[in-house]
């Protein structure tokens, strides 16, 4: 499923709004079963293999740019875009090995789930001074940028064996990784005239503050 909305009118004489919105949400279930045949010198081994799988996607990203006329010489424009994301993830499986007389070998079973959801917007105020002098101007902008991300996994497997002794091996995982980080930055331009056909920029930005990128991942895993 998709849709969306898009918006384009004057607030005011002055004012003018322009933003869009967007939707994405993607589901999607397979069922899969798969069967095997090994053909060996010796004897012949078949499996059977099962899967539910279920994965959901959900996406939401908005725009926007807001532009007032102060006066005759100088614009306010803010600016944002940014998008929110969500993810689900499922996985059962179930495996079966075993001789063409039906003696078992070896049989599994395997369940993962995924999380994940992330965040980032960016934004900016930007005002535009006109003089009375022709090609003369100063522009004044600051931005932000902000985001997150955080995914998380869980594995749980058992794996059975019956040839010999029988045994079972079992693997219980867990997964994290976050991520987070904030930027801010400054500029300033200045334009100036210096005859027919000739001018001079100049321009100053600010060095990014705000917080640095947060990552973390890890990763435990139990066997027994």
């Amino acid at each position: 499923m998709a849709g969306g909305i898009n918006i384009n009118r004057n607030i005011t004489s002055k004012t003018e709004l322009t933003a869009s919105y967007l939707l994405n949400e993607m589901k999607n279930a397979l069922v899969n079963s798969t069967e095997r045949q090994s053909l060996l010198s010796e004897q012949s081994y078949n499996s059977k293999e099962d899967e539910d799988r279920i994965s959901n996607n959900n996406g939401h990203n908005i725009t926007f740019r807001l532009k007032s006329k102060l006066d005759s010489f100088q614009n306010l424009i803010i600016r944002g875009n940014g998008g929110w994301s969500a993810n689900k993830y499922n996985s059962d499986l179930q495996n079966l090995t075993f001789l063409t007389a039906n003696m078992p070998v070896n049989q599994s079973a395997r369940q993962y789930l995924a999380n994940g959801n992330g965040f980032n917007f960016t934004t900016s105020l930007t005002w535009q001074r006109r003089f009375k002098k022709s090609g003369r101007s100063l522009v004044l902008s600051t931005s932000g940028r902000f985001g997150n991300t955080d995914r998380d996994g869980h594995l749980d497997a058992i794996n059975q064996y019956f040839i010999g002794s029988i045994y079972a091996d079992t693997i219980l995982q867990n997964q994290l990784y976050t991520d987070r980080g904030n930027q801010y930055d400054g500029r300033i331009s200045y334009t100036e005239p210096l005859g027919k056909n000739n001018t001079w920029s100049g321009t100053h930005m600010q060095p990014t503050a705000g917080t640095k990128p947060i990552q973390i991942s890890m990763i435990s895993s139990i066997r027994g």
